[in-house]
Formats: structure tokens, C-alpha cells, sequence
């Protein structure tokens, strides 16, 4: 009896250490659980916010618009909810596009509510060529008569350049400008692959096509290195010119200064006659008071450019016209498929720009391109799709930061191609890669692979092997045809020789000065005389702009790209200023074969 008391009792005890445990994973699920909905519950409590919150401005007389830059500008507002969050503050804070500030400063010039604007700008995350056309647009505000003036504690090179243009540069006592000149550099692979076993195999049309060289070489071949030298030098020299002009600082003295050492304190400049004045902000804050003729009472109001931008119109827009200019944006590598902020799909742009063209109440189209091209066929589809359009009504193609390899492919064929100085276009080549992973699958992991074949290339592309020479010779044969059918269309459109396109072409990367020397493109210019240019062709002087494609309501987006979004905004914190380079990358990785492309993590100015 006592045994049967002892073994029942064993029993006992492990049933109660089983449910004990069971209870214990049930707690911890639940309260996981409740984590994560309340984690989920605030995220999405700050989207609806930010989404829901009213963003017009109440704009009074002698208001002042204010331009601050939250995070990086790009053509167009992203509507991504996930954007808006900074997951290390749970703060939300939206970036304007470049489209609403460039229609908002526009629009304040004769707005007889704005009395002037206030650029606090310490840093700028954009590339040279927006930065330089939002700064265009500030001197053309400038031109009515009205005041814009800067105050940070430092500036960035690249904010100073965007600054100089104001009437009054004021900086802390203690503060700096960070001004060192360009510098470029690539990252390379090849060691990397080397000691993984995984050889890359390049077939390239134009020896500047510098596309692969992350991939195959250990540093810069000398051709590329040329080509980065010329266009980087051809912005840096853009940039001296532009503040020597509005400073009335002579170049010399500017690159004295830029040589001397990498930060230049208030004092300093000041004497140079960079900045204007060197106050706390509480003194500027006064001097503005007296600018704006207001008592010791009242305050300036303040109208943020993202507010203002909800009320601003495009130049020459009337709201009940019912002709239309339609702005068309072509951002991201050009893909044959898939979505992302960076992929331009091809099949589905080129339905948008074929409905535009047939849509009569839309006269013109202004293409705006920042693409650094991609897939040959994708290229193809959109090139054609704005050639229909093109029969029908006036294309003019306004490139931003980059509109090169593809993106130039794309931009060829329009009636009219405007450039910023220091946009990067051309690079007219193409690239064949491969990789070779049999050393890294053989040596590294222990895998082998075998099987049988009906012919001799059923089983092309194969990483598992290297290219026959047969391959070789076909995959050639295909970059130099894609190569062809490329300066072929750029020889059509621009109305040159193949031999002059083709002496132009070979790969070469030339900033917006040296594509208009060369007759690549027709003129400067940035968006707003992109759509002056289209108004003109189509003999409009009251018009609609509408934007293409239309983007998805920002819930719908956050339904449906949940689990990725976040864990795109993890990696973009991980990898900080690389995060870029990372995902194009990882995303050439992808897209092995032919390509029309500019080179992945290229040193941009």
C-alpha cells in the first residue's frame, strides 16, 4: 500500500510540475502577447497621428517660412508611414519631397502673407544636384524683393553651399563650418570573394563601365579613377563657383580656405566674408524681430515648409483648369518586376506613362528621372512607352542627382532633357555578370553537385561552375547587341552619329555641365523650368500639375508591408550612411546577368 501511495504520489508531483510548466508558457505567452500588441498599438497610434494631423498652415501677414530638414530629401514625399518613425525615439517626423519644397519657395515668392524665408540648416541629407536646385529656387525668391536669412550653431559643407545664397549667414560664437572639398570612394569585394572561393565573372561593353570593378578588381582601374576624378572635380569647381558669386568671394580665396584645415570656426569666417554675423541665437532671434518691424510682445510666425506646401501652388497653376501637365517620377533602380522605395518597376511605369499619353486632358509630361538604370529590358519597356507618349503631346525629362546608364536610356527620346549642373548622367555601357561559387561550395561547405543535361546550356546561368568559353563568347555576343540597340536609340533620338555617341558612350559617367557640353542633354534646369519648358511646348499658360504614379494611401501601405517595412528601418539604422550602398548591393547580387547600370555605391558628390 505504501508503495502505491509513493508511486501515486511521484505521479502527483509530475503532473503538478507539468502544469506548473504549462501555466508558467502560457503566463509568458500572454504577457509576450500583450507586449507586442501594446508595442504594435503605439506604433501604429503614432502612424495615425502623423498621418491624420492637420498639415495646412494658417498663414497671417509677415509670416516667416521655415525650411528644416527632418531627414532625406527626395523627389517626392514618401508616404511610407514606417519612414516617418524613428524607431530609437518612437517619434514621428515626415521629410517633405523636393517637389513641395520647391512649389512652397516658389509660391512665397508672391505670396503677400510671407515676408521672408528662415534656412536652418545645420546639415542636409541630399544629394550635390538637389541641393543645388533647391538653392536656385531660393535666389529666384530672392528676386522678389523678400529676405532669406540662415542661423545654425555649424554647417555641413553641404548646407553651407545651400545657405551662402542667403542674405544673412549668422552661426553660434562657438560654432564651425566643415569645409574640406570633395572626396570619392568605393568600397571592393574581390578580397572578400577571393577567400570565400567565389570568383566573379565579368563581361563588360565600354572600359569606363565601371559597374562590376566592386566585384572583380581590388581598387580603381585607371579609366574609372579618370572619370571620378573629372566629374568630381566639375562639381567641386560648380560648388566654388556658385558661393564665390553669391559671397563675392573670389574661388582662390575659397579654396585657400578649403586647403588651410577641415573646420573653419565663426571669427575666421566671418573676416572671410562667408557669414555675415556671429551671435547666439536669442541675438538673431531680436534682429529678426526688428526686420519684421515687431514689438517686444509679438513673435515671428513661424510657417513650417512642409504646412506651407499643403496650400502652395505649382507656377501658372490655375486649380479649375482642365489641362494638365503631368510630372511623372522615375526613381530607383529599374527592375522587370518587384516594389520598393528604390525599384522603379518597369511594366508597371510604363502603363502609367502610356495612360498619360493618352489621356487628352494631360498636354505634356515632365519625366523626372533619378535612376542609376538596371535591367536592359525594363529600360527598353519604359523607353518605349515614352516614345508612344512622345507622338501624342511634348516629353521633357528634368533629371535630379542621378539619371545615368539606364536612367539616361530612359530620359533620351524626350522632346527637351534638362540637367542640374551637378546631376550624374551618361555612363552608356553595359556589364554581363556571373558569379563562380564552385571554390565556396566545393572547398568551403562540402557540397558537390551533379546531374544530366539534354543540351549544352540547359543549365545556364549555373554558380556552381564557371562559365565555359562557349558561354563566354554568347554572353559577349549579348553585350555587345544591348550595347548596340544603346547607342542606337541614343544616336535617334539625340540626332548624332553612332561613332560620336559611341566615342561619348564606353561607360563614361559625366556630371550635368559636361553632358550639356557634349550634347547629351539641351539645357540647365531643374523641375519648375522643367514644367515652364513643358507649359511652352504645349502652348499652356493655365494648367493643373498632377503627379504620377499616384502613391498608396499610407494605411493601406502599413497593412500590407508590415513585418518588411520594420525590417528595413532596422537595417537602415544598422547601417547607417552605407545603408544605401548595402541595398543596391544586395540587389545587383539578385540581378546577375546583363545590365545597364551604374556601378553600385559609386562615389557620389
Amino acid at each position: 500500500m505504501r508503495l502505491v501511495n509513493l508511486v501515486a504520489f511521484q505521479k502527483l508531483r509530475i503532473m503538478k510540475q507539468f502544469f506548473k510548466f504549462i501555466f508558467a508558457s502560457m503566463i509568458g505567452f500572454i504577457i509576450g502577447a500583450i507586449v507586442l500588441t501594446f508595442f504594435f498599438g503605439m506604433l501604429v497610434s503614432i502612424l495615425v497621428n502623423s498621418i491624420s494631423q492637420e498639415d495646412k498652415a494658417n498663414v497671417v501677414y509677415n509670416s516667416v517660412l521655415h525650411i528644416k530638414f527632418n531627414g532625406p530629401v527626395n523627389d517626392r514625399e514618401n508616404n511610407n508611414p514606417f519612414d516617418a518613425i524613428d524607431l530609437s525615439t518612437f517619434k514621428s517626423s515626415i521629410q517633405p519631397g523636393l517637389n513641395d519644397i520647391l512649389r512652397a519657395i516658389n509660391y512665397a515668392a508672391t505670396d503677400e502673407k510671407i515676408a521672408g524665408i528662415f534656412l536652418e540648416v545645420p546639415d542636409i541629407q541630399a544629394g550635390t544636384a538637389t541641393v543645388e536646385e533647391i538653392r536656385d529656387a531660393l535666389e529666384d525668391f530672392k528676386g522678389s524683393g523678400k529676405f532669406v536669412v540662415a542661423y545654425a550653431d555649424f554647417y555641413s559643407q553641404k548646407a553651407y553651399y545651400l545657405v551662402s545664397v542667403a542674405d544673412e549667414i549668422w552661426m553660434h560664437p562657438e560654432g564651425f563650418v566643415w569645409m574640406a572639398g570633395l572626396s570619392a570612394q568605393s568600397a571592393f569585394l574581390r578580397g572578400a570573394l577571393d577567400k570565400l572561393g567565389i570568383e566573379p565573372q565579368v563581361i563588360r561593353k565600354g572600359k569606363y563601365k565601371s559597374a562590376a570593378e566592386t566585384w572583380a578588381l581590388y581598387q580603381m582601374s585607371p579609366e574609372n579613377k579618370l572619370q571620378v576624378k573629372q566629374y568630381v572635380d566639375a562639381v567641386w569647381q560648380n560648388i566654388l563657383n556658385d558661393i564665390s558669386r553669391t559671397r563675392n568671394v573670389s574661388v582662390d580665396t575659397l579654396v585657400t580656405l578649403s586647403n588651410k584645415h577641415v573646420m573653419k570656426r565663426a571669427t575666421e569666417l566671418k573676416r572671410a566674408k562667408l557669414i555675415t554675423n556671429v551671435g547666439f541665437r536669442d541675438e538673431f532671434d531680436d534682429h529678426l524681430y526688428e526686420k519684421l518691424n515687431l514689438t517686444a510682445n509679438d513673435k515671428p510666425k513661424y510657417i513650417p515648409i512642409r504646412k506651407y506646401s499643403a496650400i502652395a501652388k505649382w507656377p501658372g497653376a490655375e486649380t479649375l483648369s482642365l489641362d494638365k501637365i503631368a510630372i511623372l517620377y522615375a526613381s530607383g533602380t529599374i527592375l522587370d518586376g518587384g516594389n520598393g522605395d528604390d525599384v522603379l518597376n518597369a511594366p508597371e511605369f510604363a502603363e502609367t506613362v502610356y495612360k498619360a499619353g493618352e489621356d487628352e486632358r494631360v498636354k505634356a509630361i515632365v519625366l523626372r528621372v533619378n535612376s542609376p538604370g538596371g535591367s536592359p529590358i525594363g529600360s527598353e519597356t519604359i523607353l518605349r512607352a515614352v516614345q508612344i507618349a512622345g507622338e501624342k503631346k511634348p516629353v521633357v525629362v528634368s533629371m535630379g542627382d542621378v539619371a545615368a546608364s539606364g536612367g539616361y536610356y530612359i530620359s533620351c527620346a524626350a522632346d527637351t532633357v534638362l540637367v542640374n549642373k551637378s546631376s550624374i548622367t551618361g555612363s552608356i555601357g553595359v556589364i554581363g555578370l556571373i558569379f563562380n561559387a564552385q571554390k565556396f561550395l566545393n572547398d568551403k561547405l562540402g557540397i558537390n553537385f551533379d546531374g544530366y543535361k539534354t543540351n549544352p546550356y540547359a543549365d545556364f546561368p549555373n554558380m556552381s561552375r564557371p562559365l565555359t568559353d562557349d558561354e563566354k563568347d554568347w554572353m559577349g555576343e549579348m553585350v555587345d547587341t544591348t550595347y548596340h540597340s544603346f547607342i542606337s536609340r541614343v544616336s535617334t533620338a539625340r540626332k548624332m552619329s553612332l561613332d560620336m555617341v559611341d566615342s561619348l558612350g564606353g561607360g563614361r559617367v559625366y556630371v550635368g555641365t559636361q553632358a550639356m557640353s557634349n550634347k547629351l542633354v539641351d539645357s540647365e534646369g531643374g523641375l519648375l523650368r522643367s514644367i515652364d519648358v513643358a507649359a511652352k511646348l504645349a502652348g499652356l499658360s493655365n494648367y493643373r500639375v498632377v503627379e504620377l504614379p499616384t502613391q498608396k494611401d499610407p494605411f493601406i501601405r502599413l497593412m500590407e508591408g508590415l513585418g518588411t517595412e520594420v525590417n528595413s528601418k532596422i537595417e537602415s539604422i544598422r547601417y547607417g550612411d552605407l545603408y544605401p550602398a548595402y541595398t543596391q548591393i544586395k540587389r545587383i547580387i539578385e540581378m546577375e546577368g546583363i545590365q545597364i547600370l551604374l556601378p553600385p555605391g559609386i562615389p557620389l558628390p
